[in-house]
């Protein structure tokens, strides 16, 4: 499979196995069978978060726990990345108040803080079973924190071998930018991956707004071309509303999905998209996966799968390479 270099020791699977259903939606056993057919078809790296699997402090993360047995119990440590993110509110925190105070610091807890990296980092390093986390990311971000904050403890726990290296997950481009002068000033390593939405879906403004996330748009596509900071897109199927809309079962698709990603645009660029498949013979998975791997700024795939047949789709379709100048017609829509 097609790798993406973040460092000179820390490379991606152009499609990285997305873990938020791991340990809920899928058992152990239906988790360790998803791994293995990802890992035999040439896939290297799994992405996974503190609070996937659990959303409280006093459990631990499922997804966290089933990917750190699997990885112990196949011996495959050296040979697979291990992305985890950190520093999310957990639900005692969130019901303090809104996405957007939660952004604007108004929890009592907000948990985007020094201590938080900390806590979270060794909590995930003994749920994954591991003595480093290869890159490790911010889950959030929390402007009234100073990033000097924030990345003088991302250093120190560098330092201390903890992490290999570090990222953010949902922080605005001012907040980037912000960073990364931090770190050129002092001499760090600073940020080498942005987690973001990331679709050919032209999702609702405003319900992206309220769930305290990023997503690429005409707003931001400038500053990621310019910047070259490597991109892990995160919801490449819109939450199911490119798949179930393509496939004509607008019925299985969530209220969640069809809130936040139903628009004109994206229900015109599905439309061109089954014409090209009409055209090409190729599948619509192969053109929503290419509209990251090959989009406006080429981007890593974050998908899961819950059934193995799933997972052979997934290698499948990002291995497929589209000409370039449909995938640009499509972004012209």
């Amino acid at each position: 499979m097609k790798s993406v270099s973040l460092s000179d020791n820390i490379r991606l699977s152009a499609f990285t196995f997305g873990t938020t259903k791991i340990g809920t939606a899928n058992d152990e056993a239906s988790s360790f069978r998803l791994f293995d057919r990802y890992y035999a078809g040439g896939g290297r790296s799994i992405d996974t978060a503190r609070i996937y699997g659990a959303f409280n402090r006093e459990n631990r993360s499922l997804s966290e726990e089933t990917v750190g047995k699997w990885v112990e119990s196949r011996g495959v440590r050296n040979e697979v990345t291990l992305i985890t993110k950190g520093c999310h509110a957990f639900a005692e925190e969130m019901k303090n108040g809104t996405p957007e105070e939660i952004r604007a610091g108004v929890p009592k807890r907000t948990r985007v803080n020094a201590p938080c990296i900390a806590e979270d980092i060794e909590h995930s390093l003994r749920t994954l079973r591991t003595d480093r986390i290869d890159h490790w990311m911010l889950h959030r971000d929390n402007a009234s924190v100073p990033v000097s904050e924030l990345l003088d403890m991302l250093e120190h726990q560098l330092e201390k071998g903890n992490i290999l290296s570090y990222g953010a997950s949902n922080w605005t481009t001012a907040r980037l930018d912000e960073a990364a002068a931090y770190a050129k000033a002092h001499g760090y390593h600073g940020f080498l991956s942005s987690q973001i939405n990331y679709c050919l879906a032209k999702p609702n403004d405003a319900m992206i707004t309220m769930d305290a996330t990023e997503y690429l748009g005409s707003h931001n596509v400038a500053w990621y071309q310019k910047s070259k900071l490597p991109v892990l897109a995160w919801s490449v199927l819109a939450s199911g509303y490119l798949t179930t809309m393509a496939s004509g079962h607008p019925e299985k698709c969530s209220d969640f999905a069809r809130d936040t990603f139903k628009t004109e645009t994206t229900d015109r660029r599905i439309e061109a998209v089954l014409k090209l498949c009409r055209e090409s013979g190729r599948k619509p998975l192969d053109y929503f996966l290419a509209s990251v791997l090959q989009g406006p700024v080429p981007g890593i795939v974050l998908a899961t799968a819950t059934k193995e047949d799933h997972v052979d789709e997934l290698i499948k379709s990002a291995e497929a390479v589209i000409p370039q100048e449909e995938i640009d017609r499509l972004y012209q829509i």
